[in-house]
């Protein structure tokens, strides 16, 4: 027997074992790919020199067939991207667990398991926040010029890049994608790409050409029956001619698109264009169409949408005068919101801030308010839009340095940016400082004044002549107790409190007097009249009423609303004129009717305008008791 064996195995590179006996078998095999082949051969008809040639033929014939097979990749690999469209965290938990075994697999095992991992996260809406990983896996498909894989590669390395904010290397990445495709498939992968090109157009505010490559999506998707990215397709070309203020065609899109999705039972996606509906009637003014659609909106639970959908309610809620309903909104949008809905949110939590005259937490808003602009610019920046629009019609030949070049610009710009904030925010602290320390003076100013004028009202009551009289009675008794040597001292101190008793029985006889010519007044006696006996007579006070009540008062209590503007100097037209009723002797009642305020509200003033003056709570009584004072 005639033997040649070339021994191989796992571990070395393929050797092909020959062997040939005189049964004539030559017996070929590929030990890595398990492949047999057996060939029946007569060593008494073929020359010596056949037989060698022969196998060797066969060898490399079976190594070209071998080397152009695609390799087979491990089914835990498959498993995983079969999940990918249904259940993408399933297939990245999948994948995570097999991590570990990519270690002893071959390059095009663990690239393939790495373009995997990119896309189980971007299914699952986790955001990526590096470019390491994708990287490396283009770099091998290109390498290899791998047909199969490199159009997705080359897809998921413009998400990526979108991602991470870079919007020029995103479309890029796209358009490359696109060119890799073989031509007449791949539509579902092409309407991907183009959707994902519209969007960034979309958020560059580049409309129309976003409707173009809108449109191209669109007839992909026909193509693929895929209806679900349809409806997304519709709803993009309204957000475009929205953009371009053609309302009417927006609303046009919108409509379709949910009548796409009511007619394929997908409530959900109904919702969230009808969220989208309440945005553009909240723009247009239309804020009962915009509540109805609201509530459809609201039912949408997708947490990438919950952002822009509270937004725009926390809009209608405040444009309706639901105030309460529109800080629970801009309040959510703090916790929930992406960029745009938390600086939305900040700038009108701001102006509630503001509109309560709370400087402290409005300055904390506008700072919030400030940070999210600075982010959303780096996204925007004029420039980085020019450099897309250069990309997308392939005029752009020096792409990258330009787009080093805008980079630098858009850093130049977000240094100039930050020194403006930072300059803004130290004039605002400044101001908020100031201010604080002038509204701390002014009160206690106000506060000294209350106390002094509650002093000097104090010592013109019954209750201070009273108490006055009970300590001269006991000064009186000391006198008669006490030695010489300080009976001077106590004559001094019971002169001076029956001084005080004189000057406070002066101003309470004056107060009687102002009191007995008010009620004698002719403007009173007038206004009672109408009052108590003109039921179809018009009982509010004209202007000329008001003339001659503050000319009636002057003249019988002089310099009355300069005194009283001493103790407050802002006090309301109607705050003014409820003190000169008051003044003028009216109850409560006659107050309300004369002013066309409840009862209830001319109280509330009363107690007010007492709290204002003297930093303590009081009752109405309280403040009738001063304007009977002055």
């Amino acid at each position: 027997m005639l033997m040649l064996c070339l021994v191989g195995g796992k571990g070395t590179k393929s050797k092909p074992i020959v062997c040939f006996g005189r049964q004539g078998f030559a017996l070929l095999s590929l030990l890595q790919k398990n492949v047999y082949l057996c060939i029946p051969m007569s060593l008494d008809r073929i020359s010596m020199q056949r037989i060698i040639f022969l196998p060797c033929a066969v060898l490399l014939l079976c190594l070209c067939l071998v080397s152009c097979r695609p390799v087979p990749y491990p089914a835990l690999l498959l498993q995983a991207d079969s999940l990918m469209q249904v259940r993408p965290d399933s297939a990245l938990v999948l994948l995570q667990q097999a991590g570990p075994l990519m270690q002893g697999e071959p390059e095009a095992t663990r690239m393939y398991y790495r373009l995997l991992t990119v896309k189980a996260a971007d299914k699952a809406y986790i955001v990526h926040t590096s470019d390491s990983l994708i990287r490396e896996v283009i770099a091998y498909y290109e390498k290899h010029k791998d047909k199969r894989h490199l159009p997705e590669a080359y897809y998921y390395g413009g998400r990526v890049y979108r991602d991470l904010g870079d919007a020029p290397q995103a479309l890029d990445y796209l358009q490359k994608a696109l060119d890799a495709l073989p031509k007449g498939e791949g539509d579902m992968l092409k309407s991907k790409i183009y959707s994902q090109m519209a969007m960034l157009f979309l958020y560059q505010h580049m409309y129309d050409e976003a409707l173009v490559i809108l449109r191209k999506a669109y007839e992909h998707n026909v193509a693929t029956g895929n209806v679900r990215s349809r409806i997304f397709n519709l709803r993009d070309m309204a957000d475009a001619y929205w953009g371009n203020s053609l309302p009417d065609s927006a609303i046009y899109y919108y409509q379709k698109a949910d009548d796409l999705a009511i007619s394929v039972g997908n409530p959900d996606l109904s919702n969230m264009i009808q969220s989208q509906l309440a945005g553009l009637y909240s723009d247009l003014g239309e804020y009962e169409l915009a509540k109805r659609a609201l509530q459809h909106g609201l039912k949408h639970k997708h947490k990438a949408s919950q952002s822009g959908i509270y937004s725009i309610a926390a809009d209608i809620y405040l444009h309706c005068g639901q105030v309460d309903s529109a800080l629970y909104y801009n309040t959510r949008l703090l916790d929930i919101g992406n960029i745009y809905g938390k600086r939305a949110a900040y700038i009108a939590l701001a102006q509630m801030a503001m509109d309560n005259n709370d400087a402290k937490k409005a300055l904390e808003y506008l700072h919030g308010y400030t940070l999210y602009s600075d982010s959303i610019g780096q996204v925007t920046d004029m420039e980085t839009v020019r450099i897309i629009h250069a990309l997308y019609n392939y005029q752009l030949r020096e792409k990258e340095n330009t787009r080093l070049k805008a980079l630098n610009q858009q850093k130049q710009q977000l240094l100039n940016g930050m020194l403006i904030i930072g300059l803004s925010l130290l004039s605002l602290l400044f101001a908020y400082l100031q201010y604080s320390r002038r509204k701390r003076m002014e009160l206690c100013v106000q506060l000294e004044k209350a106390e002094r004028i509650k002093d000097e009202l104090d010592k013109q009551s019954e209750r201070y002549i009273k108490e006055n009289n009970a300590k001269i009675a006991r000064l009186e008794e000391q006198l008669r107790n006490s030695d010489a040597s300080l009976q001077k001292q106590l004559e001094l101190q019971r002169e001076i409190m029956l001084f005080e008793n004189r000057q406070a029985y002066m101003a309470l006889e004056k107060q009687k007097q102002v009191s007995a010519a008010i009620g004698e007044s002719s403007i009173r006696k007038d206004i009672l009249v109408r009052l108590n006996t003109c039921d179809n007579c018009k009982k509010v006070l004209t202007t000329t009423d008001w003339r001659a009540i503050e000319q009636e008062i002057d003249h019988i209590s002089p310099r009355f609303k300069e005194k009283l503007y001493n103790l407050y100097s802002k006090f309301s037209e109607n705050e003014y004129r409820i003190c000169l009723l008051i003044k003028l002797g009216f109850q409560p009642t006659e107050i309300a009717k004369l002013t066309l305020y409840s009862k209830e509200s001319v109280a509330s003033t009363r107690r007010r305008l007492y709290e204002k003056v003297f930093g303590s709570k009081g009752s109405p009584k309280d403040w009738d008791s001063v304007i009977y004072s002055i």
